[in-house]
């Protein structure tokens, strides 16, 4: 084994929605997080049904309920977008210039230089940089021995 390949540290796993949205909790009281791009969708969905509410209100005719077919569509939308990736592996991947976050259709790449702060939590390891929170769930870390590594590996990345 090369000295690169003993500093690099490699862990896969697949992440449920359930895991997800807990550590969504815990990335929230870290740092602001947000997605502008699902926060406009949410907005045109919120025009959408206000427009209906105010037609059903008016007296207005009963195709007019067909209106609220887009924000029917949407929330469909938002349900097949959260599972779409269930089931796919996730990889992290930690060497002497940063972390990599593979994901089944994306790959972060994140220096070490731009890691503002990292946290641990009873069930995540959580990293943030400047645009982005990214979670490795304890539980897939191979024994005490991995997560002692890897808490002293993210401690010199942030100097506490």
């Amino acid at each position: 084994m090369t000295d690169a390949a003993a500093r690099t540290l490699e862990v896969t796993l697949v992440p449920d929605l359930a895991e997800h949205l807990r550590a969504r909790r815990e990335m929230a009281r870290l740092t602001p997080i947000g997605d502008p791009r699902g926060a406009l969708a949410w907005l045109v969905a919120l025009f959408i049904l206000s427009g209906l509410i105010t037609e059903v209100a008016d007296g207005g005719e009963w195709w007019g309920v067909l209106r609220g077919l887009p924000l029917l569509m949407f929330f469909l939308g938002v349900g097949l977008a959260m599972r779409r990736g269930q089931g796919r592996p996730l990889t992290w991947v930690m060497d002497d210039d940063g972390v990599e976050v593979r994901q089944p259709r994306h790959r972060f790449r994140v220096p070490w230089e731009r890691v503002r702060r990292v946290a641990e939590t009873d069930e995540f390891f959580l990293v943030v940089t400047g645009g982005a929170v990214f979670y490795l769930p304890k539980r897939a870390l191979r024994g005490a021995d991995a997560e002692a590594e890897l808490r002293v590996r993210l401690r010199g990345v942030t100097g506490s």
